[in-house]
């Protein structure tokens, strides 16, 4: 008989004060952060997307209570018993204060643990997470453990979205691979360039900021962009052929056949 797969969950209380309800906006936010942790540790535990389809398995008020499994139909349990040891394990290493994280957590998987900061600075209510009380301790180190690589001048390609000139000018450029993404920061006389360059691929050259388990830059101060042309923008070789007509003696010889005649 398979045994029931353990939960992952959260669990808000607002300590001294009996009955007293916890804050929507912490639960909902608490709640949102549980899914990203779940789905990014499954990501860098299996190598590939996520596919757990997760249920809720027990929900409470007053104290607020929120537990989810996989579905045992259609869930992978001894995946699903990777992902919640690496889930609650993490949780348990930063609260101690330890860095010494499962090493296939890449810095988007981390960057989903942030989201549990705001209801635990928040709201008044005490936040534990699979069994785990977060306190100060566990941002501290997981801020620590995120701290950036020192930055270093190079290039990252990608395709450029999200324009914002609204303080900052920044856009975000988006690599070929997924979750990916690198905040760019320009200064406001290129904006023309950038401009012309929304949805086109391109190469940015500029200091690059990396973070823990990063293929991809976090962050790039741009100096220079090269904007890459478009598929239909580049001259086939029977186009390259009209092109380069040269004159010999009188007669229109392509330069395609004159290279052949060189061969």
């Amino acid at each position: 008989m398979k045994s029931q797969p353990l939960s992952a969950g959260i669990y808000l209380t607002i300590p001294g004060e009996p009955g007293e309800h916890a804050s929507l906006d912490d639960f909902i936010a608490a709640g949102t952060a549980l899914r990203k942790t779940l789905k990014h540790v499954e990501r860098c535990v299996s190598a590939g997307e996520s596919r757990l389809d997760l249920r809720v398995s027990e929900l409470k008020v007053s104290s607020a209570l929120l537990s989810v499994m996989p579905n045992t139909e259609s869930g992978d349990c001894e995946l699903w018993d990777e992902v919640q040891f690496v889930h609650r394990d993490t949780f348990a290493r930063l609260e101690k204060g330890d860095k010494t994280l499962d090493s296939r957590l890449d810095y988007m998987a981390l960057s989903a643990f942030e989201g549990f900061i705001t209801p635990l600075k928040r709201g008044k209510a005490s936040l534990s997470v699979d069994g785990v009380t977060l306190s100060e301790r566990f941002i501290a180190t997981l801020h620590e453990v995120m701290e950036p690589i020192p930055p270093t001048k190079g290039s990252v390609v990608g395709m450029v979205e999200e324009l914002n000139v609204h303080g900052k000018h920044t856009f975000v450029l988006f690599p070929a691979i997924p979750d990916s993404e690198v905040q760019c920061v320009f200064q406001e006389c290129d904006y023309p360039l950038v401009h012309s360059a929304i949805r086109k691929h391109v190469t940015v050259f500029g200091t690059l900021t990396y973070g823990r388990g990063r293929a991809f830059p976090v962050k790039a101060k741009m100096d220079s962009l090269e904007v890459h042309p478009t598929d239909s923008e580049i001259p086939t070789l029977a186009s390259m052929e009209g092109m380069l007509i040269g004159e010999k003696h009188g007669e229109s010889v392509s330069l395609v056949r004159a290279m052949r005649d060189e061969w």
